[in-house]
């Protein structure tokens, strides 16, 4: 499973950079690009997975 993750990983990751621009060749402004946006396409990701374990969790923590 976590192989699985890898590879879903990279390949979401290199359909990102070649979306923002460095499919037509790399330069210094491409590359600003696609290190932004590869960046923030995963924000929203995150975002999701920290709402995911956050729910997980809630009622697992005894309290005193």
């Amino acid at each position: 499973m976590q192989r699985i993750g890898y590879a879903v990983g990279a390949s979401a990751v290199g359909i990102a950079a070649n979306l923002s621009g460095l499919a037509e060749g790399i330069s210094i402004a491409a590359a600003k690009t696609a290190a932004f946006w590869v960046f923030a396409a995963f924000v929203p990701v995150l975002v999701l997975a920290l709402i995911f374990a956050w729910t997980f969790t809630q009622g697992s923590a005894e309290g005193p």
